[in-house]
């Protein structure tokens, strides 16, 4: 399962997410996909675009938009994943590879915010260019290829948050 969670907007990568699982869902048939997040009114065509483009794809069974999630819930999504990608075109701190790092799930991130300072790219996660959806779509086929991979990024994300991040510090 691979999951990313915010707002649906241009600036989140919402469409990265989708296009980059277009190209990849195909050759990894065991992974499905999520997106967490509320749409606001300004968006509802921009992802009845993506939606659309997904169904064209056949992959509507395999991409799903879960809308907003309640808090309570968000925790149970990362423990059910194994990898989440946080795709964002302009960010501040972001809280998702944190999050998803706490919970020991691989992350595949923009080299926005503070991320490139958070993630070593091969090690506790993956840093791609800023809207470079190729080096997206690359990064994810070589995880979900070796799922190995994604688990032993997922245990040194985890190691990463206990030693650096707790919520104490």
């Amino acid at each position: 399962l691979i999951g990313s969670f915010g707002r649906v907007r241009y600036s989140k990568g919402t469409d990265l997410f989708v296009q980059a699982l277009l190209a990849v869902l195909p050759r990894h048939t065991d992974f499905a996909a999520y997106w967490a997040g509320m749409t606001k009114p300004a968006d509802t065509l921009f992802l009845a675009d993506l939606k659309q483009q997904i169904c064209a794809n056949k992959l509507v069974d395999r991409i799903h938009f879960l809308g907003e999630v309640v808090p309570d819930k968000v925790v149970g999504l990362y423990q059910r994943s194994h990898l989440v990608i946080a795709p964002s075109r302009s960010e501040g701190f972001g809280l998702t590879p944190l999050e998803a790092m706490a919970c020991g799930v691989g992350v595949v991130t923009s080299n926005e915010g503070i991320w490139p300072q958070l993630i070593c790219s091969g090690q506790n996660g993956q840093l791609f260019e800023n809207g470079d959806l190729e080096q997206l779509i690359m990064y994810l086929d070589n995880l979900l290829g070796t799922v190995s991979s994604l688990e032993s990024i997922g245990r040194e994300g985890r190691k990463t948050i206990c030693h650096h991040y707790t919520v104490e510090q």
